[in-house]
């Protein structure tokens, strides 16, 4: 009994350090995404309707 916990603590722990990583690309990547569309918007002429 034991030792099904000890896997199963360990496979999330896994899955935990897993979702870390995946959030903090996520997060990086949604940081470059609003960064590039701030600078777009800059970009854009004053004259433009939208």
């Amino acid at each position: 009994m034991g030792t099904i916990t000890m896997q199963v603590l360990q496979l999330v722990l896994k899955m935990w350090e897993l979702l870390q990583i995946i959030f903090f690309y996520a997060g990086y990547s949604l940081d470059i995404f609003k960064k590039s569309k701030i600078v777009s918007v800059k970009t854009v002429p004053p004259s433009d309707p939208f």
